[in-house]
């Protein structure tokens, strides 16, 4: 039975009464929108909790998956801290190096090699490059074909970082 032939059927009872007949349409209405609200809620707020879990899962997983960071490890082999270095090779060793950085120069007592420090081209010393300025004296000596040189009291000026 639809609703208008309910109340075409119970017209009379409706015109006699129709505030009863308001109060009561207000009433039964509300109470079932109160009720589809609390229903929808409760699901609302159950979707809600397994949307949450879902994002921390996933937050989880994605931890799990990021690949953890690998150190990182220099394959050229460590520097000697007084070694003298050109093109990438150890070349000699100093004694006693004065660094100035506030002056830009750097003076050692001396600088040793076997020959193959070459005092005309940059070189590099710890973290500088550096050029010799001025020298006070060199030695060399060859000994069972090896050549030895030792610059004394080299002033080098400092180029930069390396």
């Amino acid at each position: 039975m639809g609703l208008i032939e309910f109340l075409q059927t119970n017209w009379a009872a409706v015109a006699a009464a129709p505030w009863v007949f308001v109060a009561l349409v207000v009433f039964i209405g509300g109470g079932g929108f109160a009720a589809g609200r609390f229903i929808s809620g409760e699901r609302i707020a159950t979707l809600n909790e397994r949307i949450t879990k879902r994002d921390e899962t996933i937050a989880d997983l994605e931890k799990r998956l990021s690949p953890t960071p690998v150190p990182h490890i220099s394959l050229a082999p460590a520097r000697h801290p007084d070694g003298v270095y050109q093109h990438g090779e150890q070349v000699g060793v100093v004694k006693k190096a004065d660094l100035r950085l506030a002056e830009g120069t750097a003076t050692f007592d001396a600088i040793s090699s076997e020959g193959m420090f070459n005092q005309d081209q940059a070189f590099e010393y710890r973290e500088w490059r550096l050029i010799v300025l001025q020298m006070a004296s060199e030695t060399s000596a060859t000994l069972s074909g090896k050549h030895f040189r030792t610059i004394y009291q080299a002033r080098c000026k400092i180029l930069g970082k390396r």
